[in-house]
């Protein structure tokens, strides 16, 4: 038995019907009706009564025609994820994924790009987890692992916090008791960066806001110091590092994939091209000593 054969037998158990059948596979009923008889002559058993209301499943047929519905829905989910055969790699790839890992595939893009010119990205900048399974978005890059099975993570690197302060301020290393500022109790993003900050600036912060992008605004205007990423903040010309941060906020972050979707050529270029761009920019992500960045 043959997918041909499987595909004529799921048909008939669908329609009822010889001539409906016959009609939705694109063949006439008399070819339709020899091509059920050779399948019941090589199984040894009879799997439809030919009824004048129709085709009716004969307890054979009962047994093994549910399973071509679990054949038809794979066959389905194979289609989704075969890969196209021969020409260049092209498509698009949606990623779920917070301010700071936006900001740096933004500014990594060209290297992006060049591993894999016909992929097209889409930024989606969320803090929230979207929906692998059903097929929300294609990839997520979060700083932590993912508790299903079926998701693949692969490490995109460790990302280091350093204490930055406004440029055109005079340079100095070290905290200060000057104005600050924290990160909100709503909808907390960064808990070990807040907790960080309270510690060692007692006073009440000038601004609370709950992201990094509002964090590095509000340094480069002047309003305080703040925690900000390495990578962010040393690529800032409108900033200077001021101190390291303690190595203990330093974040993995993944970037998490469906096994089944990874198939697909454009994502698996994605995927590589972007994992490749992020390790070879590691040190970019852990920074500088601020000492050795003074020497």
């Amino acid at each position: 038995m043959n997918w041909g054969d499987l595909q004529i037998l799921h048909a008939l158990s669908q329609s009822g019907s010889m001539s409906t059948a016959a009609r939705s596979l694109g063949i006439s009923q008399p070819t339709a009706s020899r091509r059920l008889r050779a399948i019941e002559d090589s199984l040894g058993a009879r799997l439809f009564d030919r009824l004048p209301s129709g085709l009716e499943p004969t307890e054979a047929g009962k047994r093994f025609l549910p399973l071509l519905s679990e054949m038809d829905s794979a066959a389905a989910a194979v289609g989704r994820v075969t890969p196209s055969v021969g020409g260049p790699v092209t498509g698009r790839v949606r990623i779920s994924l917070d301010e700071v890992a936006a900001q740096l595939v933004i500014a990594w893009l060209p290297e992006i790009r060049a591993r894999a010119p016909g992929v097209q990205l889409e930024l989606l900048a969320a803090h929230d987890f979207a929906n692998l399974t059903k097929r929300e978005v294609e990839l997520l890059i979060r700083s932590c692992l993912p508790r299903e099975q079926h998701l693949i993570a692969r490490k995109l690197g460790s990302i280091a916090y350093g204490l930055y302060g406004a440029a055109d301020r005079p340079a100095r290393v070290g905290i200060h008791t000057e104005s600050w500022i924290g990160l909100t109790e709503h909808r907390l993003w960064y808990p070990r960066q807040k907790a960080w900050l309270e510690k060692h600036f007692p006073a009440d912060p000038i601004l609370s806001v709950n992201d990094m992008a509002s964090m590095q605004a509000a340094i480069r205007q002047g309003v305080g110091q703040g925690l900000l990423p390495c990578a962010l903040g040393d690529a800032d010309p409108d900033l200077q590092r001021i101190q390291d941060a303690d190595p203990a906020l330093s974040e993995m972050e993944y970037l998490l994939i469906h096994r089944d979707v990874l198939r697909e050529p454009a994502v698996r270029a994605a995927v590589d091209a972007i994992v490749a761009v992020f390790q070879e920019n590691s040190a970019q992500l852990l920074g500088t000593p601020v000492a050795q960045a003074a020497e």
